[in-house]
């Protein structure tokens, strides 16, 4: 194992205590778990999440769910993609609830035996869900579609820190809400992401469905947010090889970096394939015994190159431990610091962590 993951599971339980605390009694909380609970763990970050009294727990296919339902999972599972139409009968048989949209997926959910939905309304993402002027036509026929619950009334912000825009779709999305009342159905409401749960406090609704949060990082590094959050994840690899080098010599595939005086380098057992992106070239630090140590080169597939030069007459040597994401010492590498070097969000340099990357739980 030259590369892990270690995930504290007391940040994500700490991180949901906040959260609640700041949304108060009456909103309930949909945790997102999916793409691997943001490449966390799915089994173990839902685990420590039901234990936090979270209402629901959402993925994004029916893939996932039954993970989560074959693990004996007993907590509402909110399926959000798409679904194929031969899916619906396991949506129905297994009891989850799930967005839906389509005619012909409802039709044949309501021939496998019923179930609950949550009705997905585009309000201005133009991605998934019908347009609120849509639904006069559409609630009057789900009424009389046997055995589908109307459970759920969802839409998505598509900027959620451009607040003109989400008072946009906050608008467009009560229109709809109007709507579906005046039909005589009364779902439970949820719209607000992370973002949307800590600055638009009119989205929060019936529910809340924060994904990063629950993580311990923002979807929006400029933001400055208005609770402390616990990094729950940390990355770390193992050095392969120390070599030294001579000024002016290449590093690397397509020789991007050149020595400018004599080096000490360190190969490390981790690349792109697993998960360190390769847009860290040239650009991203790590941390050995505390000291950050850059990326030289171009990150390859399976290995990454870093100049070894500050850490002065501190000795390395192969199989000595290096961070790329987390604490080490007195200074710590953030997902959001490392995601804004390389023009990411947070959440996509966690969930491209590959699952094959053993995950080792701390309580």
């Amino acid at each position: 194992m030259l590369s892990w993951v270690e995930v504290h599971l007391g940040a994500i339980k700490e991180n949901i205590r906040r959260l609640k605390k700041l949304i108060g009694p009456k909103v309930g909380l949909i945790a997102v778990v999916k793409s691997n609970a943001y490449g966390h763990g799915l089994l173990e970050s839902a685990r420590v999440m039901v234990e936090a009294k979270v209402d629901f727990l959402a993925v994004f296919d029916l893939e996932e769910a039954l993970l989560l339902k074959k693990a004996g999972f007993s907590v509402p599972i909110l399926i959000m993609g798409g679904l194929k139409e031969e899916e619906a009968e396991d949506v129905s048989r297994f009891g989850f609830h799930c967005f839906a949209w389509d005619w012909v997926f409802l039709k044949r959910l309501s021939a496998a035996g019923g179930g609950t939905i949550h009705l997905k309304v585009d309000t201005g993402m133009h991605r998934l869900g019908l347009f609120p002027e849509e639904l006069s036509d559409f609630l009057p026929k789900l009424k009389k579609l046997k055995g589908i619950r109307l459970g759920g009334l969802a839409s998505h912000f598509a900027s959620a820190d451009e607040r003109d825009y989400s008072l946009f779709q906050l608008e467009r999305f009560q229109k709809a809400i109007r709507l579906v009342e005046q039909a005589g159905f009364r779902p439970k409401v949820h719209m607000a992401n992370s973002i949307a749960t800590l600055f638009l406090p009119e989205a929060r609704f019936d529910f809340v469905r924060p994904g990063a949060l629950l993580y311990g990082f923002s979807p929006n590094p400029s933001l400055r947010l208005p609770l402390k959050l616990e990094p729950a994840l940390t990355l770390k690899t193992t050095i392969l090889e120390v070599k030294d080098v001579p000024a002016a010599v290449s590093v690397g595939y397509g020789r991007t970096y050149q020595t400018k005086k004599p080096s000490r380098l360190a190969v490390l057992g981790i690349g792109y394939a697993h998960g360190y992106d390769r847009r860290f070239s040239n650009k991203g630090e790590v941390l050995i015994k505390g000291v950050r140590c850059p990326v030289i080169g171009r990150v390859c597939m399976n290995q990454t190159i870093v100049n070894l030069n500050p850490l002065g007459k501190l000795k390395v040597k192969p199989g000595d431990c290096v961070t790329l994401i987390g604490q080490d010492g007195g200074d710590r590498i953030t997902v959001e610091e490392i995601a804004q070097k390389a023009k990411m969000v947070p959440h996509e340099v966690t969930s491209r962590i590959p699952k094959e990357i053993k995950r080792i739980y701390v309580d």
